[in-house]
């Protein structure tokens, strides 16, 4: 890892393909003092029926959630970024690459550039290296998010809510990031 501070992002959608599907909440978890982010957003795209049973997704909770158009869900998440621009952070997520194309195509469909780090480290992958290596125990084969929870002790400080939720999940990439940051040797200098 290059940097010592991140920022851990989760994403709910309404499917897999980012091209078509709704992007639905967003959450950030800073690795340091300071409060998390989330919103949710109001659909534009398709919402397949399986993603809305993972993230529990229906159109009265998301109006009881305040869910706002895709532009101001953008720039609310600008303006809590700003004042963390002077900061030097990573990106962090479980399925980096999933969040990032869903967060780059609300971008590019708001216009809404947030300048977000060029450098996202994923716990999945993280997950996988250390199952090849056989390193720190036993893995599971599908390395979820759940089970960095459970190998952590996340879900035993904060025990799993029924759907997934992007802050919730965000806080167990964070707690799962730092978990898997302290199980590497350390480098000689």
């Amino acid at each position: 890892m290059h940097h010592t501070d991140f920022i851990a992002l989760d994403t709910e959608t309404g499917g897999l393909n980012s091209a078509e599907c709704a992007l639905l909440s967003i959450a950030a978890v800073p690795s340091w003092t300071a409060p998390p982010f989330l919103v949710h957003i109001l659909p534009v795209g398709r919402i397949d029926a399986r993603a809305a049973e993972v993230n529990g997704y229906t159109p009265e909770l998301w109006e009881q959630c305040g869910a706002m158009t895709p532009k101001n869900a953008m720039f609310e998440f600008m303006r809590w970024l700003a004042p963390h621009r002077h900061a030097r952070f990573d990106m962090a997520a479980h399925n980096a690459g999933f969040d990032l194309l869903f967060m780059s195509a609300i971008q590019q469909r708001t216009g809404v550039d947030l300048e977000l780090p060029g450098i996202w480290h994923c716990t999945k992958t993280l997950m996988q290296e250390e199952r090849e290596t056989g390193g720190h125990g036993y893995w599971p084969k599908g390395c979820r998010l759940d089970d960095l929870g459970l190998v952590s002790g996340f879900w035993k400080k904060e025990p799993r809510t029924a759907a997934h939720d992007a802050l919730q999940d965000a806080r167990c990439c964070a707690h799962g990031l730092q978990w898997l940051r302290d199980l590497e040797p350390e480098q000689s200098a």
